[in-house]
């Protein structure tokens, strides 16, 4: 056969497969999220001015569905079609970190815009783990001197020294990270990165690979020999100093951090007290920037863990290993807060008790994924209208 022959045969057979390349995909749809992050001087990473992110939820309790959230030329998320809220203009600052972001529902089921549709003017600023780091130099904007009050949710993440984007990390290698996201930016705009973010969202082939190779990285992650954590971390040992030593040096670092945090100051490390100490002062220097006219607010959020029955899948997953029936609170670190910061608020207890009215499993935040749904997006911001 002739080389002209064999190419021909080979453009006919290309062109077969990526056109039912593309049948598949229509057929079975977009499996993939889309989140482009740009440097941004003030918080060294957040949403692309001008830009639509896509998540895709993938949740075995309900229609797996892509979550679109539209973002405006300030960087703050609003909904097509609908008014854009200047940051000057909004009685209420929310900020936080992945749970105020809470791509995982419609931006119209939000907290914040359960204020907005409450006649009191709401606007977020919340990113995937952003910290305190984030928060300070946010609030020394004079952009928001005109806003009324600032609620600013914590996250025990924020605290934690083996964290890489924990407060006290993002705070010591603050150069290697605006290099880090300047880079990835600039990669972003390349004709490679554009291709690629097509073929994902477009080639059944292409994004089939990509999820394999997710697969296998998880399930390296799971086969590490880390010791399955079983005994509960609640208030009634949280004196108990020797659960720690159970575990130290058996289970992730990580996952340490919490049960540290799940005990009294008297039972840290002297790392971990210096890291949430380090958290501290960044998120007391906040006071520096508010008016006398202005009010803040300090609401600590628990990981799904803390709950019963929440986030089932998400702490078997990984590194975490942590048992489905186990509970573990941050009483400890929620405690220490509470001394020394002001107008301060664990939200654990609030979620517990929200728990009792919806004992069902993963109610109150996603199996999997490990946010909020919408059911507690709704109470929370109940919870607030309250305390506001």
């Amino acid at each position: 056969m002739k080389k002209k022959e064999l190419s021909f045969i080979a453009i006919i057979f290309i062109s077969l497969v990526f056109f039912l390349d593309l049948i598949f995909m229509k057929i079975l749809g977009n499996k993939f999220s889309y989140k482009s992050i740009c440097y941004d001087e003030i918080t060294i990473y957040n949403y692309c001015k001008n830009s639509v992110q896509i998540n895709y939820l993938d949740e075995k309790e309900i229609d797996k569905k892509l979550i679109k959230t539209y973002i405006d030329e300030n960087r703050i998320p609003y909904i097509k079609g609908g008014d854009k809220i200047l940051p000057s203009k909004a009685n209420i600052l929310i900020i936080g970190d992945s749970f105020i972001q809470a791509d995982e529902i419609e931006t119209s089921k939000r907290i914040t815009e359960q204020f907005n549709r409450s006649n009191l003017s709401a606007i977020s600023l919340g990113f995937s783990s952003w910290s305190p780091f984030q928060y300070n130099r946010l609030l020394k904007k004079n952009i928001y001197k005109k806003n009324e009050n600032f609620l600013i949710f914590l996250m025990t993440n924020d605290f934690l020294p083996n964290y890489k984007y924990s407060t006290i990390n993002f705070s010591e290698k603050e150069t290697e990270y605006k290099k880090i996201f300047i880079n990835k930016e600039k990669f972003e705009k390349t004709l490679f990165y554009k291709i690629k973010q097509f073929l994902k969202g477009n080639s059944f082939i292409f994004s089939s690979i990509s999820k394999i190779k997710k697969n296998l990285f998880n399930q390296d992650a799971a086969s590490r020999d880390y010791l399955k954590i079983t005994d509960n971390f609640n208030i009634d040992n949280l004196n108990d100093c020797s659960l720690i030593n159970k575990y130290e040096n058996k289970i992730s670092n990580l996952i340490l951090d919490y049960i540290y945090f799940s005990k009294s100051e008297k039972c840290w490390s002297q790392k971990h007290k210096k890291s949430v100490d380090h958290a501290v002062n960044l998120i007391n220097g906040i006071n520096n920037f508010i008016l006398p006219t202005q009010k803040v607010y300090f609401i600590l959020i628990p990981p799904g863990w803390s709950i019963r029955d929440e986030n089932l899948e998400g702490k078997t997953f990984g590194n975490y290993k942590i048992d489905k029936s186990v509970t573990i609170t941050h009483t400890g670190l929620s405690n220490y807060l509470e001394k020394k910061l002001t107008n301060f608020y664990d939200l654990e207890p609030v979620l517990v008790k929200l728990k009792e009215k919806y004992p069902e499993s993963n109610s109150l935040y996603f199996s999997r994924d490990g946010h909020w749904t919408e059911l507690t997006h709704s109470s929370i911001f109940k919870w607030l209208k309250e305390i506001l």
